[in-house]
């Protein structure tokens, strides 16, 4: 059948953006009975993995004015994950995670330089609470545009444009539900694991360098 075979141009599959992945899903399940809208909850599925799972140097957003000047800041609005916060002081001044329960024991009262923080719903919170208005250094992982139901078909992002593998495979898995038993999925998973783990060992050697190019103290 048509299921295994896609078009593949100088290693890279033709998929670049949403519509040219929903039309690349039907060829590789090959099958009459799956609905448009199963093949969008395929895709939606995999988007929802990726931004709980994904963490790559092509995600990190700095900003180097975020202003904490209450105990409560809101989170930034493609906000996943911190990856570092600081204080913009001489010396640069850390804040690190606390959690809840911890925080509310040991500040019950008087407003300093924020030194801790947590995530609260949709904002930041920190403690102690500022005396003043702080700028900080903020990098955090942002999430990638999504090829979510409400998105058009020419929704793109670095993902889909870097690893159609990705997309490709992410969504396939996410037939399992229906396909029952079906052979293919473990391939299509092995196929994921192995694009996601080249993605992360990509992105660690771009920030770290080779292991190679070390230098060697003895």
């Amino acid at each position: 059948g048509s299921h295994g075979k896609h078009s593949i141009d100088g290693g890279r599959m033709s998929i670049t953006n949403k519509g040219e992945l929903l039309s690349a899903l039907p060829n590789w399940l090959g099958r009459g009975d799956v609905t448009s809208t199963r093949y969008q909850e395929m895709v939606d599925m995999c988007d929802a993995k990726l931004r709980r799972t994904l963490r790559a140097r092509d995600m990190e957003t700095r900003n180097i004015t975020f202003t904490i000047g209450a105990e409560y800041v809101t989170l930034p609005t493609d906000f996943l994950e911190v990856k570092s916060l600081y204080l913009n002081t001489d010396p640069i001044r850390p804040i690190t995670h606390m959690p809840d329960d911890m925080m509310n024991l040991l500040f019950t009262s008087g407003n300093q330089k924020p030194a801790y923080f947590n995530i609260a719903g949709d904002s930041f919170r920190f403690r102690p609470v500022p005396d003043s208005s702080y700028s900080a250094t903020l990098t955090y992982y942002a999430r990638p545009g999504a090829l979510s139901s409400g998105a058009a078909n020419t929704a793109t992002n670095w993902i889909i444009n870097e690893h159609p593998d990705i997309y490709l495979y992410g969504s396939l898995v996410e037939a399992e539900g229906f396909l029952m038993n079906d052979a293919r999925i473990l391939t299509w998973r092995q196929q994921y694991d192995a694009a996601i783990a080249e993605r992360k060992n990509s992105s660690n050697r771009s920030m770290w360098g080779s292991p190679g190019l070390q230098v060697r103290v003895t």
